[in-house]
């Protein structure tokens, strides 16, 4: 009988231990964000920044690993709003308040770091999210396209 009790118990924490698996997000509300993103808005309001066209559902492109490709757009002297610049780098979270995950982006060849805000997720997917460079610069709002 205690042979049975102790086979009952080791199995009900063999069960535990593999029920709890590296797929589970590190940090509260961490769902899938990458994906592909359109800018929405841009805030504060910068003349010479622009948003893209409709036809553009990739301004930011993040993969599986936190890795991105991020279109920067501007005014030319026509006045037309293309693409001045692609951003790469990685984005890192660090942490989550009120399950609300945020980290940091870091720029291939910069020392430039920025901030990423992700919003909730529903089933388990990021929508829309928020990227910061720095104090004085604007706010990037992004939702998702794919």
């Amino acid at each position: 009988m205690k042979k049975l009790k102790i086979t009952i118990l080791s199995i009900i924490i063999l069960t535990l231990v593999a029920s709890c698996s590296e797929d589970d997000p590190a940090y509260a509300g961490l769902g899938r964000f990458n994906g592909k993103y359109k800018i929405q808005a841009v805030n504060p309001y910068v003349p010479s920044i622009c948003q893209s066209d409709v036809n553009s559902p990739n301004d930011l492109e993040i993969d599986s690993n936190g890795r991105f490709k991020r279109k920067i757009y501007t005014k030319n002297a026509n006045n037309e709003c293309v693409v001045s610049e692609i951003l790469e780098g990685e984005i890192e979270i660090t942490g989550s308040f009120y399950e609300r995950p945020f980290g940091e982006i870091r720029y291939d060849n910069s020392d430039i770091v920025g901030r990423i805000d992700i919003m909730l997720s529903v089933n388990g997917v990021h929508n829309q999210l928020i990227i910061d460079d720095g104090i004085g610069k604007p706010q990037y709002f992004y939702s998702r396209t794919d």
